[in-house]
């Protein structure tokens, strides 16, 4: 690790010092949350030292409240920007983490028990421990220096008294630290809200079983989240708890997104413009959080998600990029023959499998912990660790393309590296969920 540098003032006001350097532009007015107080948010300006940069980082944010981050390395560059999220959004970051390990009876009581059934069974957390070691260097180590980056702002807060979010304080919550771990299991749970079809599976089962398969093709398409078509009776909409577990994530579900390019024969400049609209739906705070690196050559700016150092629409110097969603089919479910002396064990070529079966328990906020048993067959987890009071789910398996060894982490992470059309489809390759 380099030496520390001296703390030196700049021409904006910020300040330079070996670790990261603050600046806020919500000067004069402060948030009013819930009518119950004033929370005047992290400071405006001043010189924090932490550990885990190798250099010095500057933060500084604009009229418009983006930060500008400039570093000498890319990983800290990420470290800065985990520090600026974990400013700006953490109580979003800690219930999109929550929401994707199932934890969210912790806090809510059990309202909440559904949505972390679904995610429990979905297997987010899981998935996220074993890609870590899995992972390229280069992407684990952002992911590393991010998570870091969160966790300096955590420990400010802890030894000097920081404000911690309205919400944190009323819940009576404190941050547990992040992890890279983190960061993979809510880019899974993200995949999940932008690629539902399970639904639209379950009603076309039902159709299919009263009117036959072709008629049934008239009915299609049908948005999957459309809880109105609830196709078995007693049976919880799948597509209910998903839009339920994408609305608390503060993630989001995609309605649609739209994409136009013009290339450059046609603009003004010469050089190809590119509009990206997620159809992401409106949300406080916003799902999307604006922002601006710059380490060393490298520079890259666009959208992120709090919780990842990931650009999900952005531009470097080189390309840019954006997101569209296209409502494609990424599930199938698959009825299984169940052995009746043991439903742990299903029907396959005539022989008898013995299933997967990992028990769990759900913490849950004013009662004691909920079990749940996650019966997985080859084809995917059962629904009835979803649905325990509906028959119906008992057989039903489902197998979705984020249940893949890869979250789309290192694709991604990789992308937004790129500098050529040959490195952006290479990339993609890599990308399996939504």
């Amino acid at each position: 690790r380099r030496p520390r540098a001296p703390v030196r003032r700049i021409l904006n006001g910020a300040v330079v010092v070996a670790g990261v350097a603050l600046g806020v532009a919500a000067v004069g007015l402060v948030a009013v949350l819930l009518l119950v107080g004033r929370d005047p948010g992290p400071p405006a300006r001043g010189a924090i030292s932490v550990r885990g940069l190798e250099a010095s980082a500057r933060v500084v944010r604009d009229p418009f409240g983006v930060p500008h981050v400039e570093a000498e390395t890319l990983a800290d560059a990420c470290f800065a920007l985990g520090f600026a999220h974990a400013q700006d959004r953490l109580w979003q970051m800690e219930l999109s983490r929550r929401s994707a390990h199932g934890r969210l009876a912790e806090l809510f009581g059990e309202r909440a028990l559904a949505q972390d059934r679904l995610a429990r069974t979905l297997g987010f957390s899981a998935a996220a421990a074993k890609e870590r070691s899995e992972l390229g260097r280069e992407t684990r180590a952002g992911l590393e220096a991010y998570a870091a980056g969160v966790n300096a702002w955590l420990a400010e807060i802890a030894a000097n008294h920081a404000t911690r979010p309205f919400e944190l304080r009323w819940l009576e919550v404190e941050p547990e630290p992040w992890t890279p771990e983190d960061s993979l299991a809510i880019l899974r749970l993200r995949a999940w809200n932008l690629g539902r079809s399970s639904s639209a599976s379950l009603l076309l089962d039902r159709l299919v079983a009263e009117l036959g398969g072709v008629p049934s093709r008239d009915f299609f398409p049908v948005r999957p989240s459309d809880g109105s078509h609830d196709p078995f009776a007693g049976l919880l909409s799948l597509g209910r708890v998903s839009d339920a577990l994408a609305r608390t994530s503060g993630l989001g579900g995609a309605s649609g997104s739209l994409g136009v390019l013009v290339p450059s024969a046609r603009s003004r400049s010469g050089k190809p413009l590119l509009a990206n609209d997620p159809h992401v739906g409106f949300s406080a705070p916003p799902v999307f959080y604006l922002a601006h690196l710059r380490a060393g050559r490298f520079e890259l700016s666009g959208a992120t998600w709090p919780g990842l150092p990931i650009f999900f629409t952005g531009t470097n110097r080189q390309i840019s990029w954006g997101q569209v969603a296209l409502h494609a089919s990424v599930s199938d479910l698959f009825e299984e023959a169940l052995d009746p002396n043991d439903p742990t064990r299903y029907e396959r070529a005539g022989r008898w499998q013995s299933a997967r079966v990992e028990s769990q328990r759900i913490a849950v906020r004013g009662r004691a912990p909920e079990p749940i048993s996650i019966v997985v067959t080859e084809h995917g987890p059962l629904l009835r660790s979803v649905f325990p009071d509906e028959p119906r789910a008992n057989s039903l398996a489902l197998r979705w393309t984020g249940q893949a060894e890869r979250s789309g982490a290192e694709a991604l992470y990789r992308l937004q590296r790129c500098g050529d059309w040959g490195c952006f489809r290479a990339a993609l390759r890599e990308l399996l969920a939504p």
